[in-house]
């Protein structure tokens, strides 16, 4: 969505082509198209012009992340992506949690944090949730031990409760094991809490376990629930063994999903469990793509194999294994085609979803060991791998038109053929001739005739397929089966509640998307809308528990009318696609013709907009749209097995083979597995709610007895169909079609979970995948950025917030935006509902824009943002108004000591011209002396002198004033004896040298305070404009100034005459040698005046200099 009112000062974000992510900017200006933006990570280059439709708007920078996602201010793309990406790359330790909404986000560290699953983080968050009521937060951070401890402490208030945890996510992203760390904490959730508290919560109820009644009883009870957990923990990596492959996103991908059921007794201990599976990836058994792998186990044993004559295999836990493979005469994983596009990559290090290495020969050596615990008898274990070789020997058939040419198969006449059919009948235990002559015919009856028709060679293919198929998923039927067996929950510790986990396939996109994408993505769709019910079930809780009536949870999320496009009846794309594969003729291009007219109009539907010359087909889905290629539906929808090929395994000498494709064998063929489980879900066992058939268990029941029904009789007409749920049988009516495909079968598996999931309380789980490098503390913005499309997070946590997306408590919401309207939220408000009452009708101007709850305020999607908007804005004015208070304040601080500063300058000036002036006073005072002639000296010496040179350039700055240099005192001339007359006159030049030097420094010294005035002057007057001080004080301290150089130029004035008279001095000397004692005299006044003099100069110089340095 993109920004809207954009204006100057927003924050905004941008999508980057080359991550994949999102630059964080400001906006600077904005038209009605178009805004300029600077952005954070270049902050010296130029805004840039960009539309309004790039923008996405951006929280407060002190508000942008948050545990719940449902708290930010603005829900789109970008925020949730930094928000998600702040967390998982924060320091010290990865934030690997996140919620969102009714939501938990898990992303995938690829390394162990054991400080955030050891026991102590178990206890904190069991004990956190026990007595926690529903929808009340834990005050701790997001964790899947919060998600599993809400589950738990709502089954210990109602033993009779049943909670599902629905764990979802791309291949890679570790829902595995997520599921892991939920099954160890509820295994251990009693122990957890304090001492009695599961004990006392039983007796509450009214009534306790048999063998909880005693302390050795409720040990030992416990000891069953840690085995049992334990058991379903081992079960875990011997379905990966079975059920995983390397595809191009992860090493050890799931290919199935999973469902366990934990059932507790009374006091919340597990007593039992069961696992169910679905939609394991048929077509990986007989294909795959480049770069990726079929099952786990093939390549093991191949490794095995392959490891020597003598079979030794590294940690295997018996000597009798290596034999036991070497009889089954297996070779490289190279030598066999159902293997090859993945053999080059058997003896690679794979890796799985923690980075651990995937070592084949070890793993099969831990395989080996898990299946000898689950299977004691060497012969089963034997069965089981004999079964899992002929699959891959059937691989090697290949077949040709028969030497007749008219259009019939026949196996191809190679030495490798005949071998490969001659190792496949041996190790199924049938012959070999009947199992050419049941791949190459068949069975047609007509008028109560039977005759053999030959197959066609793509006929032929599709038979020894769909025999591989079939004999490696009824084998993974079997282990599961046998797994639950060892699960069983023993009667007297039932009546407890139920837990489920579903470990299943996040949404996919790939390049080229297939039928296994489509029924994926179908899964997902069902999953979303089941999200939307549960999300606005719990919406309504709230509104009820807030005390607001329940209007205004109406959403827009609604993905029915494309479920109605994948699988309604009779043209939903399951059906279209169930029909064609009736007749042989029809083809890929064929099925998208009959789409398009079934459904051109449809509004999720349409063609691909690059046509190409390959079948395919859009469907907009929740999350996006995805374009699918039809070009193989039909073949790996067709998994059928003709009746010669079923009534040949089962009259096989193998009995485990003979036990899965008969009718009673001992692990329980089609009918008897069904009838299991209609028997199960009608048991009294399993809690309150489940009951006979008048209750919607015992209906269960009763529909998948009628399947039951229906699969013996499709067996009976020829086509041995998959298991298939009572729930298409309903819809159905009864309908006879012969074929059930690979697509109708997995809609009737995946109705039956959600009938399970409906009737129970669901917490929801979606693991992401950061990188495809599998590196800690890495992640990758345009991988994430897609799976949280994939996952509609965005529309998730919306529709969880219902009609009212942003919750504020009322304390923190009348505190956080009191601000906008003062007087509303004022402290004498009685309460703080009443305080919000008041602010939210102040500020909020949009009609329905907010309610208010007993605890907090409900405001419309846009009016928090809004609200945020206007807050920013009010302290961005609030800020500039304290600023330009505060430059002023400090501008009158520093202007009134400036004035201070200059006023005692001048006051010391004034003193010092004062003193001088006096000084002076008191010399013209003592009478004028008088020359010879009668004229008095200084006006004879002020006649006789040349004009006075030019003053020198004033220097840049005052310099320091030089040191003069000291007078000499002599002694009176008069007690000199007339021969040292030239002595004295002698004393007289250097004293005059010394006078003349002495008053030169003076005068440079007058005449650069006198050329540095005028700059001062200017620089005090325009700091005088700058602080708007009034032009009273300015003028006045201009006047000063101008006093201050008059004073400095009478200074220079009364200079220069003494100069003059000391340069007549020379031209006297006969004078003064006969006027010695009169000289003497006047030398002694003219020392005590230029004494003087230079005192007065510099204490001139030091006033002035303090002048000149005040603050500026």
């Amino acid at each position: 969505m993109a920004a809207a009112k954009l204006e100057a000062g927003d924050q905004v974000w941008c999508a980057e082509k080359e991550t994949g992510g999102f630059r964080r900017g400001e906006v600077l200006g904005a038209s009605a198209r178009h805004a300029r933006v600077t952005f954070d990570d270049s902050p010296g280059e130029a805004p840039v012009e960009l539309p309004h439709s790039a923008l996405l708007a951006a929280n407060p920078r002190d508000h942008e992340t948050s545990e719940d996602l449902g708290d930010l201010s603005v829900l789109n793309e970008a925020t949730m992506l930094h928000a998600i990406s702040s967390r998982f790359l924060s320091a010290p330790h990865e934030q690997i949690y996140t919620r969102a909404g009714l939501l938990v986000v898990s992303v995938n560290p690829y390394r162990q944090l054991p400080h955030m699953f050891d026991e102590s983080t178990m206890r904190e968050y069991a004990r956190a949730t026990r007595d926690l009521a529903p929808g009340d937060p834990t005050g701790l951070p997001p964790h899947l031990f919060e998600v599993a401890g809400v589950a738990f402490a709502a089954l210990l208030r109602d033993s009779s409760a049943a909670h599902a945890i629905i764990v979802s996510g791309e291949s890679g992203a570790g829902k595995t094991e997520a599921v892991k760390r939920l099954l160890a904490f509820l295994s251990r959730a009693p122990q957890l809490l304090d001492a009695g508290a599961a004990g006392n919560a039983a007796a509450a109820r009214g009534g306790a376990s048999p063998l909880a009644s005693t302390a050795l009883g409720a040990a030992a009870q416990h000891g069953t629930a840690l085995e049992l957990c334990a058991q379903l923990l081992e079960a875990g990596p011997l379905l990966e063994a079975f059920g995983n492959a390397k595809t191009r996103r992860n090493d050890n991908s799931s290919r199935f999903g999973k469902l366990v059921q934990l059932q507790f007794d009374r006091a919340g201990r597990v007593a039992g469990g069961s696992l169910s599976h679905y939609l394991l990836e048929q077509a990986r058994v007989v294909g795959h793509a480049p770069a990726e792998r079929s099952f786990h186990v093939f390549y093991q044993l191949c490794a095995a194999a392959e490891a020597g004559a003598e079979g030794a295999l590294d940690g295997a836990p018996d000597d009798g294994d290596a034999q036991m493979i070497g009889a089954l005469g297996l070779r490289s994983a190279r030598a066999y085609a159902m293997l090859t596009p993945g053999a080059q990559l058997a003896a690679a290090e794979l890796r799985d979803g923690d980075g651990r290495p995937l070592r084949d020969g070890a793993e099969c050596a831990a395989t080996l060991a898990r299946l000898e615990r689950l299977f004691p008898s060497r012969g089963a274990r034997t069965a089981l791998l004999q079964l899992l070789a002929a699959v891959l020997e059937l691989g090697q058939l290949r077949f040709m038109p028969a030497a007749d040419d008219d259009g019939r198969a026949a196996i191809a006449p190679s030495a490798e053929c005949e071998r490969a059919l001659g190792a496949a009948a041996l190790l199924l235990r049938v012959d070999a001739a009947a199992l050419r002559t049941a791949l190459l015919e068949r069975q047609v009856s007509a008028a109560g005739e039977t005759c053999r028709v030959r197959k066609s060679v793509a006929d032929a293919t599709d038979s020894r397929d769909a025999l591989a198929k079939a004999l490696y998923c009824r084998l993974f039927d079997h282990i599961v089966r046998c797994l639950n067996a060892a699960l069983c929950a023993p009667a007297e510790l039932g009546g407890g509640g139920q837990i489920a986990l579903l470990d299943i396939f996040g949404f996919e996109v790939f390049e080229v998307n297939s039928l296994e994408q489509f029924l994926i993505n179908y899964a997902n769709e069902r999953l979303q809308a089941h999200f939307y019910t549960t999300a606005i079930a719990r919406v309504c809780r709230e509104y009820l528990a807030e005390g607001l009536e329940l209007g205004g949870t109406e959403h827009t999320l609604d993905n029915s009318a494309v479920l109605a496009l994948l699988d309604s009846r009779p043209a939903g794309i399951v059906q279209l696609l169930n029909e064609d594969c009736l007749f042989p003729s029809n083809t890929a291009h064929s099925f998208v013709h009959k789409l398009v007219a079934a459904h051109g109009a449809h509004s999720a539907f349409s063609l691909p907009k690059v046509r190409s010359s390959a079948p395919a087909f859009t469907v907009r889905h929740y999350a996006l749209p995805v374009t699918y290629d039809a070009s193989l539906f039909l073949s790996k929808n067709k998994h059928a097995l003709f009746l010669e090929l079923t009534q040949l395994m089962a009259a096989s000498d193998q009995p485990l083979v003979a036990a899965l494709f008969g009718e009673g064998g001992a692990p329980g063929g089609l009918e008897q597995e069904l009838v299991r489980q209609a028997s199960q879900l009608s048991s009294a066992t399993l809690g309150a709610g489940v009951g006979g058939v008048g209750s919607p268990a015992g209906a269960r029941g009763a529909q998948l007895g009628r399947a039951a029904r229906r699969a013996a009789a499709a067996r009976a007409r020829g086509v041995d169909a998959p298991p298939t749920s009572a729930r298409r049988s309903a819809r159905a009516g009864g309908g006879a079609t012969h074929f059930v495909g690979v697509a109708a079968s997995f809609c009737e598996a995946l109705g039956s979970l959600l009938d399970l999931l409906e009737g129970r309380a669901s917490s929801f789980v979606r693991c992401i995948k950061p990188n495809h490098a599998r590196r800690p503390r890495e992640l990758d913005a345009r991988l994430v950025s897609r799976q949280l499309a994939c996952a509609g997070l965005v529309d998730a946590v919306r529709v969880s917030r219902g009609g009212f997306p942003s919750r504020v408590p009322l304390a923190a919401f009348a505190e956080r935006f009191g601000l906008l309207a003062p007087g509303a939220a004022s402290r004498a408000t009685p309460s703080p509902r009443q305080a919000c009452a008041a602010l939210c009708a102040t500020v909020i101007a949009q009609p329905g824009g907010y309610r208010l709850g007993t605890s907090r305020v409900f405001l419309a999607s846009g009016v928090l943002a809004d609200l945020e908007r206007a807050r920013a804005n009010r302290l961005a004015r609030a800020a500039a108004t304290l600023q330009a208070v505060h430059r002023a304040r400090s501008a009158r601080a520093s202007w009134r000591a400036t004035r201070a500063a200059a006023s005692r300058a001048q006051r010391a000036w004034r003193a010092h011209r004062a003193e001088r002036r006096a000084r002076a006073l008191r010399a013209v005072g003592g009478g004028a002396r008088t020359e010879p002639s009668g004229e008095p000296r200084a006006a004879a010496a002020d006649a006789a002198a040349p004009p006075p040179p030019a003053p020198p350039a004033p220097p840049a700055a005052p310099a320091p004033a030089p040191a003069l240099t000291p007078v000499r005192t002599h002694a009176p001339c008069a007690d000199r004896a007339a021969p040292g007359s030239a002595h004295v006159a002698d004393d007289v030049r250097a004293c005059a040298l010394r006078l003349r030097g002495d008053l030169d420094v003076l005068e440079a010294l007058a005449l650069s305070v006198a050329h540095s005035a005028p700059p001062l002057r200017a620089s005090a007057h325009a700091r005088a404009r700058e602080l708007g001080e009034p032009a009273t004080d300015d003028d006045e301290l201009l006047a000063d100034n101008e006093e201050l150089r008059a004073e400095v130029d009478e200074l220079v004035a009364e200079l220069v005459p003494t100069k003059l008279r000391l340069a007549h001095a020379e031209d006297e000397k006969a004078v003064m040698l006969g006027e010695l004692h009169r000289l003497s005299a006047q030398l002694a006044t003219a020392r005590s005046e230029v004494e003087q003099l230079r005192q007065a100069a510099a204490s001139r110089v030091g006033n002035f200099g303090l002048f000149a340095g005040r603050p500026r």
